[in-house]
């Protein structure tokens, strides 16, 4: 596996793909004549000439045409690397640090944000990029995933977390300073600020009173890098990055926002390998779909109408829970029948549980429940629906796609699962359901 898990360059490696689409371009052959049958011979002809298809690069931003020929001089940029050097120092002096790097990449009007969390004190470094986690304590170094809370891999720490990664899974290179993680590796170059991003970095320009610096690179990459004239510490970085590969000229804009601190940490680096299982490899950390008689994960989600609800507390009854989502075509159509069932469950005095359970939304905060409460309330369901803000339920369910139906029995063990809905008879889910949860209440034998 190619450090599907080491892939905190998500942002850049999406820009990378889309580029790919304009680096090439594939024309498709006739075959052969159909019946096999040989076409009589015909002088040689040139190939008549094929008109390239017409593309307009889309132009990235001018992120560094305030710099002015004062701020290119030879004093500006030695300045500058003085500067580099002094930020370089604030990361090393830290005893402890903490930063949320926002990294967002614009193609052709089409935005995607992805966010690094990152930490580090005496015991280690910690790296977050969301359902991943990648740990260096106890002298290894640990690779987790939100999908598979209970697993873990471990390789022995070699100099540094980078290093580790980098001899155990082919590669690893964040799109950030060195500073941020592994300051004592340091040497203040221009180098460790910016050529993850941009391969033979040069610093160009110095802003002494805006505490910028400007930084160019291969195939026309610009760079601003902006610091805080009180920590010394990187604030915010904007890119324009020449992917390899991609067309001559082409730029992908990138926005980096950082939100450091040098306070204690809340939570100390560390690691416990108690109760949890070790795997071999990433590919162990996929998410494991739930089976039929496995002890259902529990939760604790809030409804639309913000009333908490525990698995727990609902020991004793027959719980079915739905997943679902506003932009799922399928969820939407088997959503009614669910409700019809959650009729008939309610007029039927049993004990049994039902609940929509929103997830893998786009939107989010309180944009998401407005949306999905502002949905469910004009759709008039029977059930109440749990909104899942994080995916950590879906995620310890281990269903990869939805509509997912499962029926809970009175013990808290899974009973039935239903994946996706069938498009030619959507309501057979209604009568699946029922005999599902007659049998889960029917008493055990002996």
């Amino acid at each position: 596996m190619t450090m599907s898990l080491s892939h905190a360059r998500v942002a850049l490696a999406a820009g990378l793909v889309a580029c790919g689409a304009f680096a090439s371009t594939a024309f498709a052959q006739d075959g052969a004549p159909a019946g096999g049958a040989t076409p009589p011979a015909a002088a040689p002809t040139a190939p008549p000439e094929v008109e390239p298809p017409q593309f307009e690069m889309p132009k990235a931003p001018e992120i560094g045409k305030d710099f002015t020929d004062a701020m290119k001089t030879p004093e500006a940029i030695k300045a500058g690397e003085e500067l580099i050097k002094k930020v370089a120092k604030s990361y090393r002096d830290a005893k402890s640090f903490s930063d949320t790097v926002s990294i967002t990449i614009d193609m052709m009007g089409q935005k995607q944000t992805q966010a690094i969390a990152l930490a580090r004190d005496e015991n280690g470094a910690r790296l977050e990029m969301g359902p991943m986690g990648i740990i260096s304590a106890n002298k290894k170094v640990y690779l987790t995933s939100a999908d598979s809370a209970n697993k873990f891999v471990a390789y022995p720490l070699d100099g540094t977390m980078s290093k580790t990664l980098a001899k155990e899974l082919g590669g690893f290179d964040l799109p950030l300073p060195t500073w941020l993680l592994e300051p004592s590796e340091s040497n203040g170059s221009i180098a460790e600020l910016a050529e993850k991003i941009m391969p033979t970095a040069v610093l160009a320009g110095f802003d002494a009173a805006k505490g910028k610096v400007l930084v160019t690179g291969a195939g026309g990459s610009v760079a601003v890098f902006t610091f805080d004239a009180k920590t010394s510490l990187l604030t915010s970085a904007l890119v324009n990055m020449a992917p390899p590969g991609a067309p001559e000229g082409m730029l992908i804009p990138l926005t980096l926002a950082f939100t450091p601190s040098t306070a204690a940490l809340k939570d100390k680096i560390a690691f416990d390998e108690t109760g949890k299982k070790q795997v071999d490899s990433p590919d162990g950390l996929q998410a494991q779909a739930i089976e039929i008689g496995a002890e259902a994960p529990t939760f604790a989600l809030k409804t639309t109408d913000g009333k908490e609800v525990t698995l727990a507390s609902l020991k004793g009854k027959v719980v079915v829970v739905d997943f679902w989502a506003e932009w799922c075509g399928p969820c939407k159509r088997g959503l009614p029948h669910v409700s019809s069932f959650a009729k008939w469950a309610k007029e039927s005095g049993k004990p049994i549980e039902v609940f929509g359970l929103n997830c893998l939304e786009q939107k989010k905060g309180d944009e998401r429940i407005a949306s999905v409460t502002d949905f469910w309330t004009k759709q008039a369901f029977t059930m109440p629906c749990l909104i899942d803000m994080d995916d950590t339920v879906i995620r310890a369910y281990g269903f990869t796609g939805i509509p997912a139906t499962v029926v809970v029995g009175p013990d808290g063990k899974i009973v039935a699962i239903h994946n996706g809905i069938d498009p030619q008879n959507p309501a057979k889910i209604i009568d699946q359901l029922k005999d599902e949860c007659e049998k889960a209440l029917a008493p055990k034998a002996g």
